[in-house]
């Protein structure tokens, strides 16, 4: 899955422990894909959820330094 992410979208992931059988993708704080009873999310699922949430973030204004 991260070379997947890499390839398509040039992002480094990070990888952390869970309990036994987990598999969640996080971006920002928000849970976008895991792994269900019986499959793992597809990795062109993931990558698309990915993008998504990223021009998601690219559209949100900038906090005001005031």
């Amino acid at each position: 899955m991260a070379a997947e992410i890499r390839g398509a979208l040039g992002l480094e992931s990070r990888l952390e422990r869970g309990d036994p059988g987990e598999f969640t993708v996080w971006v920002d704080g928000e849970k976008i894909a895991d792994k269900s009873w019986f499959s793992f999310p597809r990795p062109e699922h993931v990558v698309e959820l990915i993008r998504q949430k990223m021009g998601a973030k690219a559209t949100e204004p900038e906090p005001s330094s005031r």
